[in-house]
């Protein structure tokens, strides 16, 4: 198919801000918001308005545009522009209820329905169902565009494939979208020229932001046939954004288009949406640079960027383990493995009574608070002649007094910039299942290789190994101490994360399980804490 760049009037743009930014505020926008965006998108001409998803998934609380009924697109005036609405074929996996979800979600034909325009998100394996969904909303009188998601992993022979299916179709549009932003415009466009060569359709293009080229990839697109650009206010999108649209339309103008006024947008940009980015900050960063690199999707950066209890030690931990892995799609479960990063069944050679043999023990957090308490904590840990085991590698006291440190993560290992081989300390890590990098870093230390898995809210120990609820150091330390013949726990500087973290809810679960399971063993802190699980006592007074 042969395109003129003096066609101007061919070129569509099509706005999904709030489709694809609402994956950061779960497509709960302000309805002034809404209202709003529809009226300036109109009075910048531009073609498309893809307002949101219209879904029959209801799991969690979601705003309006998480399923962009038609009761709720009553409430705007769209005139003169049309809508479009995004639905996931992985919702139609039962064959035999494909029919009936298509009524429930679409119970009016197009001309009782404010929808103008449907686009089928679909992986490869896909297409087949979204050939049948295809005829049902068809026949319903709708648009119809296909979005091929996972653009990177295809390669020619899978493309062609996809046309010779879907080219007897009556298509808008066909759409590749590059999911984990991995592609260079040279790759994009090889690709989107196939499907150009294979079908009479409009070739869509969807451009992530990952590696900071989606700008270059959408404009460079037009010379291979593209005519459908998406983009977003602000590049507003899951992960590190799309192609800005105040930008997209500043470069196509003249060329590509009549001068448009944009200030509406720019105007309407700085009162909403420069507000949300400053809120989610989404835009390129090196995780997502990374993950481009690696062809692993945005989601699983997203989720942990918004997640405080991943440090850049685990991000960087987790991003090693999905390279390794299938993550062209985002499942919590192979995150939460990603953040334990080991592999195998739990192991280990050491039995922690074996070598840790005191019955009080002192256990230093990594609260900055401690600090305040630096003196009187040396001086008690002098007089009483506590066992001390740090939590990873940071210190507030004199190193001298930590007989013993506890590394539950192996990138804390690689990320805490500390020469082991001089530290006279035990590390207590589950050897026996690290990478053999870091294996090398230890082997001059003296080690207590004591295994671990994760089982949600479970806490085992077990000779040689143990089973926490969440791959954090506390837990480890308090499972393994659960192994030896202490009976009192120390905890000091362990104050607590700002109210309203997540964090906390996490510690304060580690610690109720542990009391649970451990009734036997007296755990306190004696310094300011505000875990309402563990109970409390004053290093400046008695019977500590």
């Amino acid at each position: 198919m042969n395109y003129k760049e003096e066609n101007k009037k061919s070129l569509k743009i099509l706005d999904c801000t709030l489709r694809d930014g609402g994956y950061y505020n779960n497509w709960d926008f302000d309805i002034d918001l809404i209202r709003e965006h529809i009226d300036v998108i109109r009075s910048c001409n531009i073609d498309i308005l893809e307002l949101g998803f219209r879904s029959l998934i209801n799991d969690q609380y979601k705003g309006p545009l998480a399923f962009t009924r038609d009761d709720f697109l009553e409430k705007f005036d769209s005139k003169n522009l049309k809508i479009a609405v995004m639905v996931n074929i992985k919702e139609f996996e039962n064959h035999n209820e494909i029919k009936n979800k298509i009524n429930r979600l679409f119970p009016f034909e197009s001309n009782n329905s404010k929808v103008d325009i449907i686009r089928l998100a679909c992986t490869y394996e896909e297409i087949d169902i979204a050939k049948v969904v295809y005829q049902l909303l068809k026949e319903k009188g709708f648009e119809i565009c296909i979005n091929i998601m996972h653009g990177a992993f295809l390669d020619f022979k899978n493309l062609r494939n996809i046309a010779n299916s879907i080219k007897k179709l009556s298509l808008s549009a066909i759409y590749l979208a590059d999911s984990t932003g991995s592609m260079d415009s040279i790759e994009y466009n090889s690709k989107l020229k196939i499907l150009a060569q294979e079908t009479n359709f409009d070739i869509g293009i969807h451009a992530h932001n990952n590696l900071g080229k989606a700008p270059d990839n959408t404009l460079s697109s037009i010379s291979m046939g593209s005519t459908w650009l998406d983009a977003t206010i602000l590049g507003m999108g899951r992960g590190p954004g799309n192609t800005d649209i105040e930008e997209l339309l500043i470069s196509l103008t003249p060329k590509y288009r009549e001068k448009i006024n944009i200030i509406p947008l720019i105007n309407h940009s700085k009162k909403w949406f420069e507000k949300l980015k400053e809120k989610h900050k989404w835009g390129k960063n090196r995780f997502y640079f990374l993950s481009a690199k690696y062809k692993i999707h945005p989601s699983f950066i997203q989720t942990m960027l918004t997640d405080s209890r991943y440090s850049t030690a685990e991000i960087i931990g987790a991003i090693d383990y999905l390279k390794n892995d299938k993550s062209r799609t985002f499942n919590s479960h192979k995150l939460l493995k990603a953040r334990t990063f080991f592999e195998g069944k739990p192991r280990g050679q050491d039995a922690p009574k074996n070598k840790i043999k005191q019955e009080k023990i002192l256990l230093l957090g990594n609260s900055e608070g401690i600090l305040n308490f630096k003196d009187k904590l040396e001086e008690f840990i002098s007089n009483e002649n506590l066992y001390v085991i740090g939590i990873n590698s940071k210190s507030y006291i004199n190193q001298e007094l930590i007989d013993a440190r506890v590394f539950a993560h192996p990138m804390r290992l690689l990320a805490d910039n500390i020469s082991f081989e001089f530290l006279n300390q035990l590390i207590i890590t589950p050897y026996s299942m690290l990478p053999e990098k870091i294996k090398l870093k230890l082997k001059n230390n003296r080690v207590l290789d004591y295994g671990l898995e994760i089982e949600r809210s479970t806490m085992e120990s077990l000779k040689n190994y143990c089973t926490i609820p969440s791959p954090i150091a506390l837990a480890y330390a308090l499972a393994t101490l659960g192994a030896t013949d202490v009976n009192n726990i120390i905890l000091a500087g362990f104050d607590g994360y700002p109210k309203g973290d997540i964090r906390n809810q996490e510690v304060e679960s580690i610690f109720a399980i542990f009391k649970k399971k451990y009734e036997k063993i007296n755990i306190y802190s004696i310094t300011p804490t505000n875990y309402f699980n563990v109970s409390s006592k004053s290093i400046y007074g008695f019977n500590l």
